[in-house]
């Protein structure tokens, strides 16, 4: 009975929240803002099931796009492929971003933020420039290096992004060990289109990161003039994001000069994809077995002892 009143509970408030918007005109990041965080991360883990199939069409990346859908016959609509982002243009060559010379380890800070970038991606279906507040947010969580974070090889680089999202760090946007580790695959996926022309794959995937920190820069903007409240905290997001559009626009830089050291970092990559996977098997085998056998002593449980000490009389 209690559980009725819950129910109805929630209905009620979800009905008070939404009384003034009109869902089929609002865009989808006022609706997002309106939900509770419990209501956030049930979406999200919703999204990423397999209960999701039935209702919406999965996007699919566009580092999955072949060379065969490169070119489409006119007039022909594609529902489940995105077109490839366009590469950020009018970006300053790297020798005059950095008069003093860049640092080695460039290559493993990319690959930290091309793995927030493809799990804010596949994690919102496509629609993380619609909702670039929250990309924004989830981005910063994951990746250490789009603020000061540096490694020194591409599993810690890969590594990081999985460790803060098991942890206090980006927990609020874990989703399960499997997606997790999936996205690993995505990043090598994103490495091996650097030869793509005329849009490499990481240059492609860097400057849509950098598309969503300017839409939410710009966004932060707008509110600050529309409610007139919360100046310093409006601020101090503008400055953050404007520097992680710097730092991305130097890295793109970089990459643009040195697509290369990209490329031969790929091995590695790609044999820490194959462990992760094989960790994650045997930590799901091992697992089972356990559940296998807390189920037969709960069924021993059941059944009672099979023999039993006569009382004396």
């Amino acid at each position: 009975m209690d559980s009725e009143l819950d129910d109805d509970d929630g209905a009620d408030d979800l009905a008070e929240r939404f009384a003034d918007v009109n869902i089929d005109g609002c865009s989808t990041e006022l609706i997002w803002q309106r939900l509770t965080d419990s209501e956030r991360a049930e979406f999200e883990k919703f999204v990423n099931s397999e209960k999701v199939c039935g209702l919406v069409e999965l996007w699919v990346p566009w580092w999955y796009i072949s060379s065969q859908t490169l070119v489409e016959e006119i007039g022909k609509e594609s529902t489940t492929v995105n077109a490839i982002p366009p590469v950020l243009a009018d970006i300053q060559h790297i020798e005059q971003l950095a008069k003093c010379g860049t640092s080695d380890l460039l290559s493993f800070n990319i690959i930290n933020v091309l793995y927030a970038y493809a799990y804010v991606a596949r994690l919102y279906n496509g629609e993380h420039l619609a909702m670039a507040s929250e990309s924004a947010t989830v981005m910063l969580d994951i990746s250490e290096s789009l603020s000061r974070g540096v490694f020194s090889d591409a599993s810690l680089a890969v590594g990081g992004c999985v460790s803060r999202l098991e942890s206090s760090a980006a927990r609020a946007h874990f989703v399960s060990r499997e997606y997790s580790v999936s996205v690993v695959d995505d990043v090598c996926k994103i490495i091996a289109g650097a030869q793509r022309t005329p849009l490499p794959y990481p240059l492609s995937a860097l400057s849509d990161c950098h598309h969503v920190f300017r839409a939410e820069r710009k966004e932060a903007s707008c509110q600050r003039k529309k409610s007139g409240t919360g100046e310093k905290r409006a601020d101090e997001d503008r400055k953050r994001y404007y520097a992680v559009e710097k730092k991305l626009e130097y890295l793109i830089s970089w990459l643009s000069s040195h697509g290369q050291t990209l490329l031969d970092l790929l091995p590695a990559l790609e044999l820490e994809s194959c462990e992760l996977t094989t960790q994650l098997a045997v930590h799901k085998s091992e697992q089972a077995q356990v559940e296998e056998v807390i189920e037969q002593k709960k069924s021993a449980k059941k059944q009672g002892p099979l023999i039993e000490e006569m009382s004396s009389s």
